[in-house]
């Protein structure tokens, strides 16, 4: 972790096939706020941990429960905590609002509403039929790896939170997580919310398509959020 405020912190999520390494870009806005950063590596990603199947943040999310009480019993119960993720990060810190409802807030980076809604897309793109790839896929998910669609419904998830403050940023170009993922995930939120686009940035690339815009939106929503 980089150490700022020890009262402050943010733990950042990284997406599938990324790396904690990749998430200083993003997370440069929340240090300058005062946050101390907790990076870590997903299961089966990064130099240190096994290969093992991915689940889309089915798994991950109850990794990142863990690492939210760690944080809390070294730091205090009473400390300031976020969330930041992209893409399947964006999803795991979603998840994590069901249970933890003592998040200051999330911050979700192109996050899909759900499993299903990836596989649409991939599908769409490769102008795949929609039936019988969609069942066999989750069929082959179920066998593989454990979960289902349900299970990774992110946007009846996010129905549950009623407290947690969530910033959704997108690329109106995302060619993974196609844009009615924001619509439905906006629409289904029902805590406090802001929904903000970059014109012209891809998959998670909003970043680099308007950086100093970034930031501040970022700033903007913690500063009107959290007291």
């Amino acid at each position: 972790y980089s150490l700022n405020n020890p009262k402050k912190f943010v733990i950042c999520m990284h997406g599938h096939r990324g790396n904690r390494e990749g998430l200083q870009k993003y997370s440069w806005a929340l240090y300058r706020l005062g946050y101390s950063l907790v990076f870590y590596d997903h299961r089966s990603h990064g130099d240190e941990n096994e290969r093992e199947n991915v689940t889309m943040s089915y798994q991950e999310h109850k990794d990142a429960l863990e690492i939210i009480e760690q944080v809390k019993e070294k730091f205090g119960q009473d400390i300031e905590l976020g969330l930041f993720g992209n893409s399947m990060g964006a999803a795991t810190a979603l998840s994590c609002t069901k249970e933890r409802q003592d998040l200051s807030f999330v911050v979700a980076d192109s996050a899909f509403a759900g499993v299903n809604y990836l596989v649409e897309a991939f599908i769409k793109i490769h102008k795949s039929p929609k039936f019988p790839i969609l069942q066999l896929t989750e069929m082959f998910i179920k066998h593989k790896a454990g979960f289902s669609y349900k299970d990774v419904s992110i946007k009846d998830i996010v129905k549950e939170n009623k407290n947690v403050p969530i910033l959704l940023i997108y690329g109106d170009k995302d060619e993974i997580v196609f844009p009615k993922n924001a619509e439905i995930l906006f629409t289904n939120i029902v805590a406090p919310k802001r929904l903000e686009w970059f014109k012209g940035a891809t998959h998670c690339n909003a970043v680099v398509t308007d950086r100093n815009r970034y930031y501040k939106v970022i700033e903007e929503f913690i500063k009107e959020n959290v007291k």
